[in-house]
């Protein structure tokens, strides 16, 4: 056997400028004051993080989990909206 399955994910809660400004402006006003990095995800981003995963030198203690990519949005408003 040549060693364990991996099997990781990246998930995004943000979008490109460019599909952000095909949003209603007021919604995508209202998101971004949420987002504790202060901008909504690129595609690099993401990018950068499947390079990451793909590469077992960095990341083999990874293994089975879900990477959220959303500058925060999760942690500020679903984990600890009060802070």
């Amino acid at each position: 056997s040549p060693g364990p399955v991996v099997t990781n994910a990246a998930v995004t809660a943000g979008m490109s400028k460019e599909e952000a400004e095909k949003m209603h402006e007021g919604y995508s006003a209202s998101l971004l004051p949420k987002i504790p990095l202060g901008r909504m995800s690129i595609p690099e981003d993401i990018a950068k993080i499947i390079l990451f995963l793909a590469d077992r030198s960095q990341s083999e203690i990874l293994i089975g989990h879900i990477l959220t990519a959303d500058g925060g949005l999760m942690l500020k408003n679903v984990l600890f909206p009060e802070a």
